[in-house]
């Protein structure tokens, strides 16, 4: 009884630590709260997307996983392990990232809503087109580091999220407009700069192609479509929205997700 209630415990405190870390404020707070906060903690807010997005595809590897090893499949469709993965990206992680989406593609809020959904579905299906479950391991990694080289079926889930929030780093520095109205998102510009920005983009090149290894010369049409993604995307929601702002920041992140999941699955 004792133990498991110093684990409780200590859950508790990783818990509380969690959701008062900057960049996990950025993602799921409420305007209000992400206002109350001290510019100065959000300096190094890029370096905690990432190490976020990291942690949630990490995440998300082990709920398809449970889903899959609890259900199995249904004539070759993983259904139940799509459903925890972009269940857990709609309730938690990336609640505030649909509804942005929604609202910054419809300004009424039915046809906001709808686009939410649409989102919603376009990423559910990506996650269905997954195969890959013949194992690829590197034999020589220990099974703490089997991450670095797992199997062809998660690594477009570890890659997502890091390509979506490369994708907030590189809208925030090329266009301006309300970016300096909030102190976060000013302090996520001038904390990763243009070089920052392109080491970042380069160590994503490399593992992306490193993780894709196994397809032909056209999976360099991945990372292409996901920056193109990223640029594109950003010009047009901030064009929506009339600037740069968290809005556009957290719909571009989820919209380069979903470029980069369907130019994967083409180059399947």
């Amino acid at each position: 009884m004792v133990m498991a209630g110093s684990r409780a415990t200590t859950l508790g405190r990783a818990w509380t630590w969690l959701t008062h870390r900057p960049a996990y404020l950025f993602m799921t707070a409420s305007d209000e709260q992400l206002a109350a906060e001290p510019a100065e903690r959000f300096e190094h807010l890029w370096l905690g997307l990432m190490a976020l997005s990291l942690a949630w595809g990490l995440i998300s590897t082990g709920l398809y996983t449970a889903a899959w090893v609890i259900f199995g499949d249904y004539f070759g469709i993983p259904l139940m392990p799509v459903a925890a993965v972009v269940g857990g990206m709609g309730l938690w992680l990336y609640c505030r990232s649909f509804t942005a989406l929604g609202q910054t593609l419809a300004k009424d809020p039915p046809a906001a809503a709808l686009a939410s959904a649409l989102a919603a579905i376009l990423l559910a299906l990506g996650l269905l087109g997954l195969r890959g479950w013949t194992p690829d391991y590197a034999q020589s990694l220990p099974p703490a580091l089997m991450w670095l080289r797992p199997r062809p079926l998660y690594r477009p889930l570890l890659l997502g999220p890091l390509w979506g929030a490369w994708a907030m780093l590189i809208v925030a520095q090329l266009f301006k407009g309300r970016v300096e109205s909030s102190p976060a998102i000013a302090a996520l510009r001038s904390g990763c700069g243009p070089l920052k920005t392109s080491a970042l983009l380069a160590a994503l090149l490399a593992w992306t192609v490193y993780y894709f290894n196994y397809l032909p010369w056209t999976q360099l049409s991945i990372s292409a479509a996901a920056v193109g993604g990223a640029l594109l995307g950003g010009w047009a929601l901030a064009g929506r929205r009339g600037g740069v702002d968290r809005q556009t920041l957290l719909a571009v992140n989820l919209l380069t997700q979903i470029v980069f999941m369907t130019a994967y699955l083409a180059n399947r």
